[in-house]
């Protein structure tokens, strides 16, 4: 961005600050667009009861939901939950974290007979989400999210003339740039499987080894509009750290 030196037009050292805060605030929230905001997620509508529909809520006004809080430590997290699993009776919904990233197809496989009702994935860079419908149209509308925000930025690049700004600009590009040209529809881009099924045959898949948590809500429906979390592979000390994919 130039700053005027005319002197019809003088900026003093006070607007030409609050001109570059200005800048770095608009830029931080490029970021956040691209990342997609701190956000949980919920399926407001289960499949096969109406159209699926995936809203984005502020996690700070969440105080519930089915799986890890963030903050939470993951050692004592997956031990509470372990010992949930064991007492767990009857039909449940459950949250099936995956040990690494995988396919859709990988994805469903590993949950065996268990009846799938959301996917839990996150592109590179980016932060996680329910996927109850197409694999396909999320990856679509992730990509063309992301590619409107490159875009923005290559067009901001000529107007800035602070070399920290430029370079700042120029990293994201290039950050988008990668994962533009990684992201596929049947790439490993799900870490989670929120599934219903019999207690007994979720305490068998918890113990398989092939899963990383089998995290099963309390008994009952679980209402349209719970937050659905699980946790990612990164991970590994607390939930929601980092809140997002690493790229």
């Amino acid at each position: 961005m130039s700053f005027s030196t005319d002197p019809r037009f003088p900026v003093s050292t006070e607007d030409d600050t609050a001109a570059r805060r200005i800048l770095l605030l608009f830029a931080a929230s490029l970021i956040v667009v691209g990342l997609g905001g701190l956000l949980a997620v919920t399926i407001t509508h289960w499949p096969g009861k109406s159209t699926p529909t995936v809203v984005a809520k502020d996690a700070g006004t969440l105080s519930s939901g089915l799986g890890p809080q963030p903050g939470d430590v993951v050692a004592g997290y997956l031990s509470s939950r372990s010992t949930a699993l064991a007492a767990a009776t009857g039909n449940r919904t459950a949250v099936v974290s995956l040990p690494d990233y995988a396919s859709e197809v990988q994805a469903r496989g590993a949950v065996g007979q268990a009846k799938v009702v959301g996917l839990l994935a996150a592109v590179p860079g980016g932060l996680p989400a329910v996927v109850t419908g197409s694999m396909t149209d999320w990856v679509n509308g992730q990509v063309a999210d992301k590619r409107s925000d490159r875009d923005e930025m290559k067009s901001l690049v000529p107007t800035v003339d602070d070399p920290q700004f430029k370079a700042f600009y120029q990293d994201e590009i290039a950050r988008l740039n990668k994962l533009l040209d990684g992201v596929t529809p049947d790439g490993p881009l799900v870490f989670g499987v929120v599934v219903e099924a019999p207690s007994s045959a979720l305490q068998v898949l918890g113990g398989s080894g092939q899963v990383r948590l089998v995290d099963v809500a309390p008994p009952g429906v679980v209402a349209p509009g719970t937050a659905i979390r699980g946790l990612r592979p990164e991970e590994t000390a607390k939930a929601n750290d980092p809140p997002t994919r690493p790229s």
